[in-house]
């Protein structure tokens, strides 16, 4: 049995479903990559995949190939997502009060 490893991608320039499902097809069409999952939400691909035969870069020029930009998460990157994170969490509380205060009005009415 071959040892595989898991990484991280950071996928750039998805912006629906279809896009994901792309990715993901490039990804598992890669030698060596037993299973590939893409997150829209966080722009992130999961990978598995074996190290004798397949490379981060190998990858990369993959997801790059099908259209999108990928690479590997630095730093910035994790802040980048943190920073989205805090801002989803900060649209989900207006929501929430948009919402109240809509129910407000059409009693108030």
């Amino acid at each position: 049995m071959v040892a595989t490893v898991e990484t991280d991608l950071v996928i750039e320039g998805m912006t629906c479903a279809a896009c994901v499902r792309h990715v993901e097809k490039a990804l598992q069409g890669t030698p060596g990559v037993t299973s590939a999952s893409v997150n829209l939400a966080t722009e992130r691909a999961r990978v598995e995949y074996d190290p004798e035969a397949a490379g981060v870069e190998a990858m990369a020029q993959a997801v790059r190939s099908a259209g999108y930009g990928a690479h590997e998460p630095t730093d910035a990157t994790d802040e980048d997502t943190a920073r989205k994170e805090q801002e989803v969490r900060e649209l989900g509380r207006k929501v929430v009060v948009a919402g109240a205060a809509g129910l407000l009005v059409l009693l108030g009415s």
